[in-house]
């Protein structure tokens, strides 16, 4: 009968000795895959970094351009101005010269004062001014005198700007609607810009 109990204690500790090993077994397994989480969590971590910092520096960009776009905007109206200036200057004394009667067409302003050197200097009098500039594209048609200077900014809307402008009435933020919508800042930036 002794032998029958030294079987059993025998028995019961190579369990238990497989029991350590195999809790051994999985211990290291866990922490392998502990480490790999840990090395997974850390890329992801750098990849939102990275991430955030290719965005900021997107919107940095963006921002310049908008800068840029204004300043442009502006020269390009303070040479609008200048040009229509001009034409009016020139018109003025088209008429005085002809005095009442009928004028006869007038053509092309050659002198170097007369007009900035980026505008090409075609005019034409027939009661109207014509004007055409060609180092900004062509722009042609009846000189605008007498008219409000600062004329409405036509845009054309598609859904995603109406939807940029109604969160913008709705008071949110430009980071708040770029999250909302995913677009960048400044996109909306511009397009509130141009819908002023």
């Amino acid at each position: 009968m002794n032998q029958f109990y030294v079987s059993i204690i025998f028995l019961g500790i190579i369990l238990i000795l497989v029991s350590l090993v195999a809790i051994a077994f999985d211990r290291k397994k866990f922490n392998n895959l502990s480490k790999q989480l840990d090395r997974k969590r850390e890329e992801l971590i750098s990849i939102i970094a990275d991430a955030e910092q290719m965005v900021e520096e997107l919107n940095k960009f963006s921002d310049y351009m908008i800068t840029q776009m204004n300043l442009k905007n502006e020269e390009l109206s303070g040479n609008l101005k200048l040009v229509e200036e001009k034409l009016a200057q020139l018109d003025t004394k088209a008429h005085e010269a002809c005095g009442t009667t009928a004028c006869p067409e007038v053509k092309a302003v050659n002198s170097a004062s007369a007009l900035p050197s980026s505008v090409l200097r075609q005019l034409s009098f027939e009661g109207k001014s014509d004007w055409v500039i060609d180092s900004l594209g062509s722009v042609s048609g009846p000189a605008p005198f007498g008219k409000d200077e600062n004329k409405e900014k036509i845009v054309p809307m598609n859904t995603k700007h109406k939807k940029v402008l109604q969160l913008a009435d709705k008071g949110l933020t430009h980071t708040e609607i770029a999250r909302a919508l995913s677009m960048g800042k400044g996109e909306i930036q511009l397009i509130l810009e141009l819908n002023k």
